[in-house]
């Protein structure tokens, strides 16, 4: 594959797809590696409390969680309970405002993190939350009418590989939510690669173009 760099930050190699466009990560860190850094990682603990810590920062997640899951439900309104599962989790903000609205949802997680197993376990349930990726787990003939991977699509070193899983778990009328960061935003042009998603440690394959 045919690619341009843009520039490197802290050995990295920031790169452009000549036929797409894409911008990635080149030489990544291993996958079992960055495995272990989410699962146990103190920076992604304090990002964590600084989310729930930062009013401003806090009210702009649940405005966007909001507005998306007033779209989601109203999409799946014929359903009696919608299935949702939730892959990065994180802090469980968003499974946690699922749980306040009237119409019913059959909750589900997938984190790797340590800092988050106890709460989220309480939040969907052991046996509803899973700690291997999309692709290494076995959902049987359990389907979802909804996946989100907010803020996740570009922490996954093989992108294609787990939105093929997801698609084999989504039901027909399915929906999968993927917001991603935009390189090409109004933060980046102000911050330039000191913002926080340029962050080649993490952000490997979907520093992207467009939303």
């Amino acid at each position: 594959m045919k690619s341009r760099q843009l520039f490197v930050k802290w050995g990295f190699k920031i790169v452009e797809c000549a036929m797409c466009q894409h911008i990635f990560v080149k030489n990544q860190i291993r996958p079992e590696k960055l495995e272990s850094l989410y699962s146990s990682s103190d920076i992604d603990k304090q990002a964590k409390v600084r989310k729930k810590g930062d009013s401003d920062l806090s009210r702009y997640w649940l405005l966007l969680y909001a507005k998306y899951l007033q779209l989601l439900t109203i999409k799946h309104s014929d359903k009696k309970k919608i299935n949702l599962l939730d892959v990065g989790a994180g802090g469980g903000e968003f499974l946690e405002m699922c749980k306040n609205i009237p119409h019913p949802i059959e909750l589900y997680a997938m984190e790797f993190s340590d800092h988050s197993k106890e709460h989220l376990t309480n939040i969907v349930g052991e046996n509803r939350l899973y700690r291997r990726s999309i692709s290494e787990v076995n959902f049987e003939s359990n389907k979802f009418d909804v996946i989100t991977l907010w803020g996740v699509l570009e922490h996954i070193s093989n992108p294609y590989k787990e939105l093929l899983a997801c698609s084999k778990i989504l039901t027909k009328t399915g929906n999968i939510l993927i917001p991603v960061p935009n390189i090409n935003s109004r933060a980046v042009g102000i911050r330039g690669i000191t913002g926080p998603t340029i962050n080649p440690r993490s952000y490997l394959s979907n520093i992207a173009t467009t939303v």
